[in-house]
């Protein structure tokens, strides 16, 4: 099998001086690393088939968010494919954009995996949130094995810090409208693939998705006197400190993204504005996919 041939090829020798090429029939080389590229967008591909056909837009709780079929993902070889190719990257070989949409998708990817690995509690009863799983009492969800990237083991809270602090340069705060941990109030998954190319692109749309939804992401109230009222994600207190990195206030982040027609408002109010946060739902996103026999 060629292809598999290839697959071994580059999973062992990617990123050495000594790349092999191989040969094809019509007489032209391909190197491994050459390969890993074609096999990784197919991956990316496949990923973004899985988001595209299992994310829709809907109601959880009353709350407006894109519901994640936990069960479409667990049956779908698209979704394995992916999952597999993050054990045959090569961070070191990545730009910095390649590296920040990789491990986005990778969050989003191996946190579906989880759910859909974990999805009963005892008695075979359905968990209600990523947070009823564990390792026992010490070990919480976030910090256990959740996949492997390139040959090493990570947990979610090992990606989301690599995002955060990544090496050599500034992280990007917006990764926090981006990566997804299977709750109702965190941002809404996208339905499609994060790509290098217009990764830039996709964060700002996905932080403005955040803000435009005035159930769990940002919703102002102009008539609280006397300087209005400004309701926000808890994810913008638990993370202050990112953005606060790059702007004065959250707010200053935030400002050149919320709704038009919140701007000015908030502009002129920022420095007086009371703000509140919205209560965290944690239940899930979507249905888990428990089906074991009681």
């Amino acid at each position: 099998n060629p292809h598999a041939a290839m697959q071994l090829c580059c999973r062992t020798w990617l990123g050495s001086a000594l790349v092999p090429s191989f040969g094809s029939s019509s007489g032209s080389t391909t190197t491994c690393a050459q390969w890993a590229n074609v096999l990784q967008n197919v991956a990316l591909e496949a990923w973004d088939r899985a988001l595209s056909k299992h994310v829709t837009k809907g109601v959880r709780e009353n709350v407006h968010t894109n519901v994640v079929d936990y069960w479409g993902f667990r049956d779908d070889p698209d979704f394995d494919t992916f999952v597999a190719s993050l054990e045959s990257v090569n961070l070191t070989a990545m730009g910095p954009n390649e590296i920040q949409a990789l491990l986005m998708n990778a969050y989003n990817a191996l946190t579906i995996k989880m759910v859909i690995d974990h999805p009963c509690k005892s008695k075979c009863q359905p968990i209600s949130s990523i947070r009823d799983i564990s390792n026992g009492p010490l070990v919480t969800v976030w910090k256990m094995p959740a996949g492997n990237i390139g040959g090493k083991t990570y947990s979610l809270d090992a990606i989301e810090t690599q995002l955060r602090n990544p090496a050599h340069r500034s992280g990007d705060p917006r990764l926090h409208s981006c990566i997804v941990c299977a709750s109702i109030s965190c941002p809404n998954l996208r339905p499609e693939a994060f790509r290098s190319s217009i990764v830039d692109m996709q964060m700002k749309q996905q932080m403005m998705d955040m803000l435009n939804n005035t159930e769990k992401g940002l919703a102002l109230d102009r008539d609280v006197r006397p300087n209005g009222a400004v309701k926000l994600s808890n994810i913008f207190k638990w993370y202050a400190g990112d953005f606060e990195k790059l702007s004065p206030s959250v707010l200053d982040f935030l400002v050149s993204l919320v709704p038009e027609g919140d701007k000015n408002f908030i502009i002129n109010h920022k420095s007086q504005i009371r703000v509140s946060y919205f209560d965290y739902n944690w239940n899930l996103n979507g249905d888990a996919p428990c089906d074991c026999v009681m």
